[in-house]
């Protein structure tokens, strides 16, 4: 359907000034996806006359209705220019969240400093100190310090109190593996990279959801999702059990009789069928002691559950369901389909624009406890 909403695009250089507002471009697609790295493809002219300003880590700002969409800003990684047979000359700019910041270093210390081993901390507090001494102000390094232009949100201790290792490890999937291990607790933390302003990056944490609690009934202006209410179309409903594993084996540092090996098992899962004991061993050598091999095999177990899955396109329905005022990324409402009433995360949105014509789709987990 046609677009009411306006978008502004925005040409940033690396440091985070204006270069250009584009006026005119011929198709955006953008998606984000919870504690992941969200990618974004913009198409313009081959006559764009600001070309030569394109450059590696130039950013990207996406404005809807004058704010910045999904909270974050884009770092250019990909320049096409292209010639179609009919002669058209055209450009592709790839970009991706700013996520991706955390994909560019590794735990740069070794096993056994304050700096890779972490015991008992707040797991949102430790993922703070992994940017800090690996991005910023605590770097034993100082070429590693960009604190002046990717800060860290103040540290709030509001998440489980946990000890992990992980020396040379890549950030990243440090403060995945962290929040992760905090999902296992039962006491979720996840994190994002946004963009408080828009020349600007920091690290934040979020403590059970990303968003919004809007489910129903005790949810801040609760949303309830369903193809009956006009809201919800093109569902997919996935019971995806191909991945599973109901039964892990974590193996600790040692060998043969003196390696630590924790289990954790599921037996609801495992009892679904006759055959459904699937096993997995994890090497956890990293971990230290063996509360840590353990919280490695419950949270591997977590990780390899079915996946239950809600996707479908949220209609914008004025004043009831419209993307950005009621729900937006990270938001967790309530669906209804084919008699199921579930509440879920709204783990993932993709936006697509075109011809002035705007298509979002949304991907929801189903929230398990």
């Amino acid at each position: 359907m046609a677009s009411t909403v306006t978008y502004e695009v925005w040409l940033l250089d690396p440091l985070g000034n204006t270069l250009d507002v584009i006026d005119e471009w011929l198709y955006l697609k953008y998606d984000r996806a919870l504690n992941n790295v969200g990618s974004l493809e913009l198409g313009l002219d081959g006559g764009y006359p600001n070309f030569s300003s394109i450059k590696l880590d130039g950013r990207i700002v996406i404005w809807r209705d004058g704010k910045i969409d999904t909270d974050t800003t884009w770092l250019i990684r990909r320049i096409n220019k292209t010639l179609d047979e009919d002669g058209t000359m055209g450009i592709s700019i790839g970009a991706f969240s700013a996520n991706e910041i955390l994909n560019r270093r590794i735990v740069a210390y070794d096993d056994g400093s304050t700096y890779a081993d972490k015991t008992n901390v707040a797991a949102d507090n430790m993922m703070k100190q992994v940017i800090r001494e690996n991005f910023g102000t605590s770097a034993s390094v100082a070429a590693r310090n960009i604190s002046t232009y990717f800060s860290v949100e103040s540290d709030t201790g509001l998440g489980p109190t946990i000890s992990k290792k992980f020396a040379w490890n890549n950030v990243l999937d440090v403060i995945q593996d962290i929040s992760l291990t905090t999902i296992s607790a039962g006491s979720s933390v996840y994190f994002d990279v946004v963009s408080p302003a828009f020349n600007t990056f920091e690290f934040r944490t979020y403590r059970s959801q990303r968003g919004i609690d809007h489910t129903f009934p005790n949810g801040i202006s609760p949303l309830v999702l369903s193809p009956e209410r006009g809201n919800l179309t093109s569902v997919l409903r996935s019971f995806d059990y191909t991945g599973e594993a109901t039964y892990i084996y974590a193996g600790g540092a040692g060998f043969n009789q003196f390696r630590y090996v924790a289990t954790a098992s599921n037996l609801d899962r495992i009892g679904a069928t006759p055959l459904n004991r699937r096993e997995m061993f994890l090497n956890a050598t990293q971990e230290g002691v063996a509360q840590e091999v353990d919280n490695a095999a419950k949270a591997a177990l977590r990780e390899n559950r079915p996946a239950r899955i809600f996707q479908g396109r949220l209609f914008n329905v004025p004043g009831t369901t419209e993307y950005g005022v009621h729900w937006g990324f990270g938001d967790l409402v309530t669906v209804e389909f084919d008699g199921e009433s579930i509440n879920c995360s709204i783990d993932a949105v993709q936006i697509e624009v075109k011809n002035s014509e705007e298509q979002i789709t949304a991907t929801m987990r189903a929230i398990e406890t």
